[in-house]
């Protein structure tokens, strides 16, 4: 422990102010060490978790004042549908204009076919700042009714106008329209509006949420709607914090952690130089509408530089899980475009580009899947526990308070020497810092959260074998788990060796073998083998957003640990600090038996030795001199690492 500042233990051990200390000062840290300009240099990069290419549809018009998507039944045949809606902005009244995508592929993102021609819907005014639609049987008759809602911008403060296409045929036309309808709205300026339907209260009749993005995301619910479309009664505004200027906002409903109980997704189109989805997720909506807490921010890249709506659908398939849409009204010179791509969503909220990362049971863990050799379907990463995501949050948060320190004293003893001296290699992240009166965003870089997760488990975590682990697992928490070669999954090893967790832990321990009493008591918070080590890097990596196929687990006779993309080329993360390639401990890279992650696969798969090193041979391209520095000039993408 020499060299290290007080005492290491998390911030939320050390008093309860310490997040709004953290988030205090991270303004001063984010915008004075660390200034380089995110990478992100046009649409066709990869970078941001979201890696499936979007599909574009003709649009319906040249200028939009907000957009929406749904997902539905309309032609009644079993297959869900797809509507992409824009508010059209012509000179005078504006229009709603939809169009349909008839059977949806939820594997291919694409649909079987559109129709020919868009259907036009008059609209609620001359100007507006967003818009939004839901599909739901209203009158409850069996057949979609459809919901289309723009937030009207006159003089003065906004509202939101709705209207409801009654019955609509299989063809997507509605019988008939009711007249307009008027709700106050929720402020003078917006970027973007949405609603939603579901039964929040759970009393079998369904309610409105209607959202306006004014910098912040604003939203009211409106109860126990009639079959009508006139709710019963309205609740005040409620605000969820915001990401920054937006060219598009939505709302949905979603029961995303698969608890029976209605979350509430919020998503933005952020305006940056290249815009990209961000959201963020109010979980287990209460009958009276508020929720219990909201995630972190959720970046996916965008699908254009300038958008004039935006739009966000859920669906659980039966085949492929839950899924997300994120669709944008692109804004080019001449014609706009619908374009959208469509996510698998984990129960933690987190959405991953690949089909392998389908979201678990309701029993709320990420599983391995069961064909893969030598995994034997453990839970290992628990992406989806608080319990892990918090661990996460710790991690970075105390990095950040010593690389803090770092700057101000000029300490020569630095947390680590994996400082963010470089600019981004992979993409940024963007984690927010929430408080009672604060709700702001920070970007960080996929360099400093390696970093943070190589030092933090290093400094943490002790090395305890098997045996040690097993008792402590089968005989004193009487879980009936094998804490063998597979490895403990991440909660495991953040809830059951943590002796700080359970006091007696070390008594216990000692009243059966003093030896393991001893290797728990040297004032670390996680035990476990070298598995143990990987599997806890690699989830608290993967919980702070670092993308799933830029980390490997390693295996080698006797050892496992990490490779992991850092500062431009692939290294090994194991004890101690980030290695150079073929550093470490001895064999490590030429006795491999396997190595794998939740994309490329299973740990054993042909001779991966040589798949490895052909692997860094491409990453590195200065590694014949055995000195490994940084090409500015040499971005990875996903792109250059297929077998």
């Amino acid at each position: 422990m020499k060299g290290k500042f007080f005492i290491f233990l998390p911030f939320r051990r050390l008093f309860p102010l310490s997040r709004v200390f953290v988030s205090l000062i991270l303004l001063c840290l984010c915008s004075v060490v660390y200034s380089y300009p995110p990478y992100i240099t046009g649409p066709t990069d990869y970078g941001l978790t979201g890696m499936a290419d979007y599909v574009q549809v003709t649009g319906v018009g040249n200028e939009g004042q907000g957009a929406g998507t749904a997902f539905g039944d309309i032609n009644r045949d079993g297959t869900p549908d797809m509507v992409l809606m824009a508010y059209d902005n012509p000179g005078g009244a504006n229009t709603f204009r939809y169009k349909i995508g008839w059977n949806v592929n939820f594997n291919t993102q694409a649909a079987a076919s559109w129709t020919a021609n868009y259907t036009v819907v008059p609209g609620v005014g001359n100007e507006g700042q967003g818009a939004g639609i839901a599909l739901y049987d209203i009158n409850r008759n069996g057949i979609l009714d459809m919901v289309l809602m723009a937030y009207d911008n006159p003089v003065g403060a906004n509202t939101f106008r709705y209207k409801i296409g009654w019955d609509l045929s299989t063809a997507g036309v509605a019988a008939s329209w009711s007249t307009n309808m008027q709700i106050s709205g929720l402020g003078s300026e917006a970027q973007g509006a949405g609603v939603s339907i579901g039964d929040i209260d759970r009393n079998g009749t369904p309610d409105f949420v209607f959202m306006a993005y004014d910098g912040s995301f604003r939203y009211k619910i409106g109860w126990n709607f009639g079959t009508n479309g006139i709710a019963a009664s309205w609740s005040g505004s409620r605000t969820a914090g915001g990401v920054d200027k937006a060219e598009g906002a939505d709302v949905v409903l979603a029961d995303i952690d698969l608890n029976g109980k209605l979350d509430l997704v919020m998503m933005a189109y952020n305006d940056s130089e290249w815009n990209n989805f961000r959201y963020k997720v109010g979980w287990n909506l209460q009958t009276d509408g508020t929720t219990t807490n909201w995630s972190r921010y959720f970046v996916l890249k965008g699908v254009g530089m300038s958008g004039q709506g935006a739009g966000i659908a859920h669906y659980f398939h039966p085949t492929y899980g839950p899924k997300l849409a994120f669709m944008a009204y692109d804004n080019p010179n001449g014609a706009n475009s619908f374009r959208y791509y469509m996510l698998p969503v984990t129960t933690s909220g987190a959405c991953f580009g690949f089909a392998d990362e389908k979201p678990a049971a309701p029993n709320n863990v990420l599983s391995v899947p069961t064909s893969w050799n030598n995994q034997n379907a453990q839970r290992l990463f628990n992406l989806n526990m608080s319990l892990v995501q918090d661990t996460a949050d710790d991690a970075l948060n105390l990095f950040l308070f010593y690389t803090l320190l770092v700057e101000i004293f000029q300490n020569t003893n630095r947390p680590t020497d994996a400082l963010y001296s470089y600019p981004a290699t992979d993409v940024p992240f963007i984690k927010p810092c929430t408080h009672a009166n604060f709700d702001y965003s920070f970007e960080y870089f996929p360099d400093f959260l390696v970093a943070a997760v190589s030092w933090y488990v290093d400094n943490y975590m002790t090395w305890t074998s098997d045996s040690i682990n097993s008792y402590v697992i089968n005989n004193i928490f009487n879980l009936n788990y094998f804490a063998g070669a597979e490895g403990m999954p991440a909660y495991y090893t953040i809830r059951y060796t943590d002796p700080n967790r359970n006091p007696n832990l070390i008594n216990q321990l000692n009243a059966t073998n003093s030896n393991w009493g001893q290797s728990y008591n040297d004032g670390r918070l996680y035990h476990g083998d070298c598995e143990d080590h990987a599997i806890l890097r690699h989830a608290l990596l993967r919980s702070l957003g670092f993308n799933a196929n830029f980390i490997w687990d390693a295996y080698s006779p006797g050892h496992e640990f990490n490779v992991v993309l850092y500062k431009g080329s692939y290294r090994i993360m194991d004890y101690g600090h980030i290695n150079r390639y073929l550093d470490g401990p001895s064999g490590i890279t030429y006795g491999l038996n396997g190595i794998w992650n939740t994309y490329n696969g299973p740990r054993t798969s042909g001779n991966t030795k040589t798949w490895l090193l052909n692997l860094l041979d491409r990453i590195y391209p200065d590694r014949p001199d055995g000195v490994l520095g940084y090409l500015p000039n040499r971005r990875v993408r996903p792109d250059t690492l297929s077998r």
